[in-house]
C-alpha cells in the first residue's frame, strides 16, 4: 500500500515488539518501502535483532516513540549498538529469478556478513508457542526461522553483540561453521 511495504504496525498506544526480522526488497507506493510504524502512544516500539535493507524508499519510518537497537539498518539510525555502514551480504538478495521480493529471494547471510555475532541475546523472546516441541514454551526460542538452532558462534567472526558466546545474528537466520541442509521455511520440525 502507501506506507510500510513490508509491515505496517498501527501500535497505539500499547507499543510493540519486532525481533530477529529480515527485511529486503520491499516497496511502498508512498512512504517506508521496509517498516512504517505508527506509535502514537507513550509506550516505545522496541525494534532489535533485525536487518532491515534493500527496500525502497525510506527504510523505517516512524511516528511516536521507537527504539531501534542491535540492528542493522540501511541509510543508518542513531545508536551505538546499531550497524548502518556495511551491507548484510545477503547469499541470494534476489533469487534464481532474479526478481527481488519473490519467494526464491535466499536472506541467509553469507559468513563473512557484519550481522553475524552482532546481536543482543537478551532481547531473543521466549518460544511461547514451543516452536521446537520439546514442551518447554519458557525457554529463549532455540531456533530460527529454518528450525535451525538460533544460536551458533562463529569463531572466525569477532562478537559484536550482547551476551555470553554463543551470540545471536541479525535476522531471521543464523550462520554456522559448517554446512547445512537448509529446511524448508514452512516445513514443521519432526
Amino acid at each position: 500500500g502507501l506506507r510500510g511495504g513490508a509491515i505496517y504496525m498501527d501500535s497505539g498506544s500499547f507499543g510493540g515488539t519486532l525481533t530477529g526480522l529480515s527485511v529486503n526488497g520491499n516497496s511502498s507506493g508512498f512512504e517506508a518501502g521496509g517498516l512504517f510504524i505508527d506509535n502514537n502512544g507513550t509506550t516505545d516500539t522496541l525494534i532489535s535483532n533485525s536487518i532491515v535493507w534493500g527496500n525502497n524508499t525510506q527504510q523505517i519510518l516512524t511516528w511516536g516513540p521507537v527504539q531501534v537497537s542491535y540492528s542493522l539498518v540501511q541509510g543508518g539510525l542513531t545508536g551505538g549498538t546499531n550497524i548502518s555502514t556495511a551491507a548484510p551480504l545477503f547469499r541470494d538478495t534476489n533469487g534464481v529469478d532474479d526478481v527481488l521480493g519473490t519467494p526464491d529471494d535466499n536472506l541467509r547471510l553469507q559468513d563473512t556478513s557484519p550481522a553475524i555475532d552482532a546481536g543482543n541475546n537478551a532481547a531473543v523472546p521466549l518460544d511461547a508457542a514451543d516452536l521446537d516441541e520439546d514442551l518447554d514454551s519458557t525457554e529463549v526460542l532455540p531456533v530460527d526461522f529454518d528450525f535451525n538452532a538460533r544460536f551458533a558462534n562463529m569463531a572466525a567472526i569477532p562478537d559484536t553483540g550482547n551476551g555470553s558466546v554463543p551470540i545471536v545474528d541479525l535476522g531471521a537466520y543464523e550462520v554456522f561453521p559448517s554446512p547445512l541442509i537448509f529446511k524448508d521455511s514452512f516445513e514443521s520440525v519432526e
